[in-house]
């Protein structure tokens, strides 16, 4: 039995088992949505059921407004069919996703399934996260200036506009960097939270490891 207040990869992981287990078949996970060679999006799951391709979107709790027209834009720019799994949604967030044609898989606060699934579920979300920080660590002291000057923005800000400001450099060039860091496989993948912390993780090992003197 899994509570509602659940969050982080858990929530991903458990909506993907509730989708294989409705017959949807998961094709891609964590798919770039890129313009230009520009990254400006992730869609959650790529599915495919009866023919059909939809991008899906999950959400730790309930959907509102914005979640909505996330899905939809994401979905059209990969031409696939909008579909949201969340744990509820409001009578806008509805109304909307009626008139877009975004489908809605609403679960509710508690999931059951059976205690080996949940195991599994949880200790994969858990070798993930601390396989993809240790990864990191790998780029401790050998972060260029240019580098170090994106990454301390993405750590004193709360998006991407603010870092982008703070540098004093358009949205787009911000994109742009954040991308290239991605490449290099400095940043994950994951949204400005997750930059966020992996920034800031990057920085403190990068300055311990400048303060340790060489023999």
């Amino acid at each position: 039995m899994v509570s509602g207040k659940t969050a982080w990869r858990t929530s991903e992981s458990l909506a993907r088992y509730l989708l294989e287990d409705l017959g949807y078949k998961i094709i891609d996970v964590h798919k770039r949505i890129e313009v230009d060679g520009v990254e400006i999006g992730e869609v959650d799951f790529v599915a495919e059921k009866d023919g059909k391709i939809y991008a899906v979107e999950v959400k730790a709790g309930a959907v509102d407004l914005s979640g909505v027209r996330q899905a939809y834009v994401n979905a059209k720019l990969i031409n696939a069919i909008p579909l949201v799994v969340a744990r509820g949604a409001d009578d806008r967030a509805r109304e909307l996703a009626t008139k877009l044609g975004v489908e809605l898989l609403l679960v509710p606060d508690i999931v059951y399934a059976s205690v080996d699934d949940l195991y599994m579920i949880v200790r994969e979300a858990i070798f993930d996260v601390i396989n993809e920080f240790l990864n990191l660590l790998d780029y401790c002291g050998k972060i260029e200036d240019r580098d170090r000057e994106i990454l301390e923005a993405i750590s004193k800000t709360d998006n991407i506009r603010e870092a982008s400001s703070m540098l004093d450099i358009s949205l787009e060039d911000m994109a742009k960097n954040i991308a290239s860091l991605r490449k290099k496989g400095i940043l994950p993948r994951g949204n400005y939270r997750v930059l966020k912390l992996a920034s800031r993780l990057l920085l403190h090992c990068s300055s311990k490891e400048k303060s340790v003197p060489r023999p």
